[in-house]
């Protein structure tokens, strides 16, 4: 029985998302607030790019098969929480819907300023306005896509983070030019990764051609 190509390529490159998550989680950047023992780290750039890596706009919802299972085991649901905000990311770098790229952050801006704590802290939300701004000019450049989808993340994990802990309105203030420097460094590295696998994409795809070709070449000689 010969196995479609189709499907030998989408499993490799749904390997390459998974070995590329696991190894970006060593390259950890800083802790999550409200968390003990959970950092932002590599992840943060590699997720949201999960539907380039698979060739699928859910790509990122793979990632979230095994956190289910071991949030499951664990008894830890955190671990299903994590993704969450890059499966949003990934959507927005994806799918070029104006609904989901201006509506997620006008209803993440709402929930955040309705909120009690919110409320004191409500400029924090105006970060929001960047993933609307950039839907707009997102496919003028690779970096304005990464932006938006980066903090379309943030506003989602800001919502959870809101409404599932008792962080006051002060930190959340203070946190303000802390999520700059961080939000730069994530959509920096987003066009990294996304620069590194067009060009693994292109010349890997030629280098296997060119073993491929030698291989038969070598073959048809020795016949």
């Amino acid at each position: 029985m010969r196995i479609p190509s189709k499907l030998i390529k989408r499993v490799a490159k749904t390997f390459l998302l998974f070995l590329s998550v696991a190894v970006s989680r060593l390259f950890k950047m800083s802790l999550i607030l409200g968390s003990r023992c959970a950092f932002f780290s590599g992840v943060n750039c590699v997720m949201p790019l999960s539907g380039q890596f698979v060739g699928s706009r859910f790509g990122a919802l793979l990632l979230l098969i095994p956190s289910l299972l071991l949030a499951f085991l664990n008894n830890n649901y955190y671990l299903t929480f994590y993704h969450i905000p890059s499966i949003f990311a990934s959507f927005y770098w994806s799918v070029d819907s104006k609904l989901l790229r201006v509506g997620l952050p006008l209803i993440c801006m709402a929930l955040f300023i309705f909120h009690p704590v919110g409320q004191g802290a409500w400029v924090y939300s105006l970060y929001w306005l960047i993933p609307i701004i950039m839907s707009f000019i997102a496919h003028k450049n690779v970096f304005y896509k990464a932006l938006g989808a980066t903090f379309s993340a943030h506003a989602v994990g800001s919502i959870l983070w809101l409404y599932g802990t008792s962080i006051p309105s002060s930190v959340w203030i203070a946190l303000i030019p802390v999520v700059l420097v961080e939000r730069l460094a994530f959509a920096s590295g987003m066009v990294l990764v996304y620069k590194l696998y067009s060009f693994v994409k292109v010349h890997g795809r030629a280098f296997l051609t060119s073993i491929c070709g030698n291989v038969l070449c070598t073959k048809g000689l020795k016949k």
